[in-house]
């Protein structure tokens, strides 16, 4: 639920963002009969965040159909949802979660994002679309939209674990030597780090869980200087070993 990432003064870190990600539909409990009615299923998907002005930014999307059906590699949305940054501060206006914990967005609305064409291939396609078929896409888009601010929300943690790598000099004086473009600084954030602690005996009548992992989140953690946001650690509880998920975000 993105209400638990508070995205308040949040903005784009870079003028453009890209995020690729595997996305695991058993993860989210849906069965294995439904997914097997799914023809083009999204395993591989690209978000991207784009800032138009210093007031908005737009977020597409891409996936990889896993079909043998389907002969594309990768497929964009047609539309692209578009922001301002205002608007982060005011979710409640137009983020909803139904009964069912579908995502439905208000779209065009006072205080609302609009929608527009990813591309211009698609500006005719998008003025000719009619509500439903927009809420459709729009609900297709649903999972990129929490994957992107919740990213968002970790990148803004006080303590959110980022390095930065400065590329090797002598390297890049070679490549200048032979006109080839400079390898750039680039940042890697480490989101999996993680912390061990086992429950020990209790002594109770309850038998201890099995070892599991209990997943890395944001805390608003109350210091003498005032509020501040902090990345949690995924932390294995349990006395056994638990599988170390091995992800870097670069």
């Amino acid at each position: 639920d993105l209400a638990s990432v508070e995205t308040e003064n949040q903005r784009l870190p870079y003028p453009v963002m890209a995020i690729e990600y595997d996305f695991d539909y058993g993860e989210l409990g849906v069965p294995q009969e439904k997914l097997d009615k799914i023809q083009e299923l999204a395993l591989k998907r690209i978000i991207l965040l784009v800032e138009i002005s210093d007031t908005q930014f737009a977020l597409m999307s891409a996936y990889h159909p896993q079909s043998n059906e389907v002969q594309l590699q990768w497929a964009v949305a047609p539309i692209s949802i578009v922001f301002t940054y205002e608007m982060l501060n005011t979710m409640e206006e137009w983020y909803f979660i139904s009964d069912d914990l579908s995502l439905n967005l208000g779209i065009g609305g006072p205080g609302q994002p609009s929608v527009t064409a990813a591309l211009p291939m698609f500006e005719d396609t998008v003025s000719d679309m009619d509500s439903e078929t927009a809420e459709i896409i729009m609900k297709d888009m649903a999972d990129e939209l929490r994957v992107a601010f919740g990213m968002l929300g970790i990148l803004s943690c006080s303590n959110a674990p980022i390095e930065k790598v400065a590329p090797p000099a002598k390297l890049n004086k070679k490549r200048e030597k032979a006109g080839k473009a400079p390898i750039p600084t680039y940042r890697t954030l480490h989101v999996t780090d993680h912390t061990s602690r086992s429950n020990g005996s209790s002594g109770g009548s309850h038998s201890s869980p099995r070892t599991h992992w209990r997943r890395g989140h944001i805390r608003n953690q109350p210091t003498a200087k005032g509020v501040i946001r902090k990345w949690i650690k995924p932390t294995i509880i349990g006395g056994g070993d638990a599988p170390k998920p091995e992800v870097v975000l670069t």
